[in-house]
């Protein structure tokens, strides 16, 4: 069997929990969003004034954003959570109509709990593959309409994009170079972004997440274009991993020491699955399946 239909099983697997619909059908749990798309898009245009970048081999960031985003709605489905009563998207085909801002506002409309927006980075050839997901901690919208507090905290954005390391760093080796996480080479280290109208606008708890770098990947074709590649089921796996563990309200496995009288600019290292990280090291730990409930994802009214 084909390491992309085992994982697809193992997605459908961790969404375990099912049981009596009630009122809060009627407000879906999360926003996905598939970052860009627009009029005029397709697998090699991302759609006019749509933004995005493009792969070497011009694949359209929109259309690999989208492809991971119907991944999970696909598995979603196949758990009988219906869209409109548990999810939403923002678009499901390459077109739409909606602009960035009409986004945001349907989130709102719909006082959906999480608000998840899929998008890859595009920062060009030679670059090192890293993950980042932005939020940002700001009490008040474009508009000076106070935010409440689960939308200015970065705990969903550091979930996900634990999960995503952990997943991507799977593809490879122990010889070769991990995935990295994008926001230390960042001026702010912890993926703090207010200049985007998601994290800025959202009236809940949200996050931009940039999984990988399209632009300067090598192997396009293989990982985004190829649907019998698995990396598609992977990304989706780990943002849907990412949001289970929101849900639940899982904290974080933090490992951070130092031996005494030792230099503080040494770099100390930990081993996870074969593979050397710098301390601090921290990850969000996968759910067993048993614990993964969606529905931990519950309203306060």
């Amino acid at each position: 069997m084909k390491r992309w239909v085992i994982r697809y099983v193992v997605l459908g697997l961790i969404l375990c929990c099912t049981g009596t619909t009630t009122a809060r059908d009627y407000f879906p749990f999360v926003y996905i969003d598939p970052g860009h798309g627009g009029p005029n898009a397709d697998m090699t245009h991302n759609g006019d004034s749509a933004g995005g970048c493009e792969g070497p081999g011009g694949t359209a960031e929109q259309w690999i954003n989208l492809k991971v985003a119907l991944v999970l709605r696909d598995t979603l489905i196949a758990r009988g959570w219906p869209e409109g009563s548990w999810w939403l998207m923002s678009r499901q085909t390459d077109t739409t109509s909606k602009t960035l801002r009409d986004r945001v506002a349907e989130a709102n409309e719909f006082e959906v709990l999480q608000y998840i927006s899929i998008h890859h980075n595009g920062f060009g050839a030679g670059s090192v593959q890293a993950t980042e997901a932005l939020w940002c901690d700001t009490g008040w919208t474009t508009d000076s309409v106070s935010r409440p507090p689960e939308a200015r905290l970065d705990t969903l954005a550091r979930k996900i994009k634990d999960m995503i390391r952990l997943e991507f760093n799977k593809l490879y080796p122990p010889s070769e170079v991990a995935y990295g996480d994008r926001c230390p080479s960042m001026e702010n280290p912890n993926c703090l972004n207010c200049n985007k109208w998601i994290t800025k606008n959202a009236m809940m708890a949200n996050t931009i997440s940039e999984a990988s770098d399209i632009s300067g990947h090598a192997d396009e074709e293989a990982l985004f274009v190829d649907s019998t590649s698995g990396h598609r089921e992977d990304e989706a796996y780990a943002i849907l991993q990412g949001w289970l563990s929101y849900c639940s309200g899982q904290g974080f496995g933090r490992l951070e020491y130092r031996y005494m009288n030792e230099d503080p600019d040494d770099s100390l290292q930990v081993w996870v699955d074969g593979r050397a990280y710098d301390l601090p090291y921290e990850r969000t730990w996968p759910i067993p399946f048993g614990e993964a409930c969606a529905p931990h994802c519950h309203r306060s009214d």
